[in-house]
């Protein structure tokens, strides 16, 4: 039995025209999350509220802006985050994979992620993201990451 068979159609192969973003790539986007714990983990733990942000955050420095202005002043408005599903599905590979596990509502690293993560850490890749992570860190507070998505 050949691919043809299993198809019921030819199976071809085609150029697309453009090439899938690199922030939409699963390696690159597991890449990021485990820089995310290293850098903004507290305990090896994060809420998905709270990888959802810094994916977010890691995207721009006017994102990283808007975070600190609003982080910084109660009155400021409430930054646009978007969350996106390909992170979820990195997630979930990851959990696969025994990098992560879902632990009390939270993500937690395991050893093994957290070896991979030093191993990332040691490289230069990720600067741009690592400085906004770095920038942020001290307002990545549970209590910030809730009061953003609370609806008032």
């Amino acid at each position: 039995m050949d691919i043809n068979q299993i198809l019921n159609q030819p199976f071809t192969f085609k150029r697309r025209s453009q090439l899938i973003p690199s922030d939409l790539r699963p390696i690159w986007k597991a890449t990021l999350v485990l820089i995310i714990f290293g850098i903004l983990g507290k305990n090896s733990k994060c809420s998905l509220k709270k990888l959802h942000i810094a994916n977010w955050i890691s995207k721009s420095g006017d994102h990283m802006e808007d975070y600190l202005y609003w982080a910084k002043d109660t009155n400021a408005v409430r930054p646009d985050i978007r969350m996106e599903p390909a992170l979820d599905r990195v997630l979930e590979m990851m959990v696969g994979d025994k990098l992560l596990v879902k632990s009390k509502g939270k993500l937690e690293i395991t050893d093994r992620g957290l070896e991979n993560f030093e191993k990332l850490n040691e490289l230069t890749i990720f600067e741009v993201e690592k400085s906004y992570l770095l920038a942020v860190k001290k307002y990545m507070t549970e209590a910030n990451v809730e009061r953003v998505f609370k609806v008032a």
